[in-house]
């Protein structure tokens, strides 16, 4: 059977995604299931690929894909989402205590 005609339109706009909440990241977990998806891929398509990946997980960007890539990268977002709003939950976290903290010393 052949689903390479659901993934012909691109879905992605190549813009910041508004769920990325501005949390520009200096790192991320890149997977081995990451690699093995990709390396799948035809060597002429893993390179977008791999940059759309890296790109959305640390800037946040949706990137503008079709076919193959399209399908890796739709099996991959819910991953780095989550990983993202984890990073946020724990900044959110580490921010909350370090002003309680301030707080009971006198400061601001």
């Amino acid at each position: 059977m052949n689903h390479s005609m659901y993934f012909d339109e691109p879905v992605r706009r190549g813009e910041a995604d508004a769920s990325a909440e501005g949390l520009r990241r200096g790192q991320f977990t890149f997977y081995a299931s990451f690699f093995e998806a990709v390396d799948r891929l035809p060597r002429s398509r893993q390179l977008e690929t791999y940059r759309a990946i890296i790109d959305y997980a640390l800037n946040g960007v949706l990137p503008t894909l079709t076919g193959g890539p399209l399908v890796v990268f739709t099996a991959v977002q819910p991953v780095l989402d989550s990983a993202r709003g984890k990073a946020a939950a724990r900044l959110s976290s580490t921010r909350r205590s370090q002003v309680g903290s301030e707080e009971g010393l006198g400061f601001v």
